[in-house]
């Protein structure tokens, strides 16, 4: 449309520099070194709650809860 005279072209404005911008762009370093493995069953277990659910359980529940074990 500037092309063909419709608008005036558009100058450029400075606009500050934005940190949160830049921090978003920033890359993190690897890992300087591995994580340790568990060497044993029960060692280390994650954890996680869900909920609440919009669907409740036959008892009448809408949160649920799992445990995983890091060795298995």
């Amino acid at each position: 449309m500037v092309k063909q005279g419709y608008l005036e072209p558009l100058g450029s404005v400075p606009m500050p520099t934005c940190e949160s911008c830049l921090q978003g762009k920033m890359s993190n370093l690897p890992f300087s070194r591995k994580g340790e493995r568990v060497i044993e069953l029960l060692e280390l277990i994650h954890n996680d709650v869900c909920g609440p659910l919009s669907t409740t359980s036959r008892g009448g529940f809408s949160y649920f809860i799992t445990f995983t074990d890091d060795y298995s």
